[in-house]
């Protein structure tokens, strides 16, 4: 039988407080629709910057840049998601 991926532990808000400070300075570059290669240089190290920073103090473990992505995006989603319900929208 094979071997399940262990589940990581819950991010805190105060973790996902940080991954929003720590993006909103590299939010031009990670945001860049463009997709050249000197871009795709640029977002892989801020990528990799944002990363380091957030698990120098990061409380639940160490995180990959694709984890934080994944849940950049998701925080993205559900923000869009409340402003909407908010406006009368569903």
């Amino acid at each position: 039988m094979e071997d399940k991926k262990k589940r990581g532990s819950n991010y805190t808000p105060a973790e996902k407080d940080r991954l929003l400070e720590l993006i909103k300075k590299y939010r031009n570059i990670i945001e860049n629709k463009e997709t050249n290669a000197h871009i795709i240089l640029k977002k892989r190290e801020a990528s990799d910057t944002v990363c380091q920073q957030y698990n120098a103090v990061a409380v639940s473990g160490c995180r990959t840049w694709q984890q934080l992505r994944h849940l950049y995006e998701n925080l993205k989603q559900r923000s869009k998601k409340n402003i909407a319900k908010a406006n009368g929208r569903s």
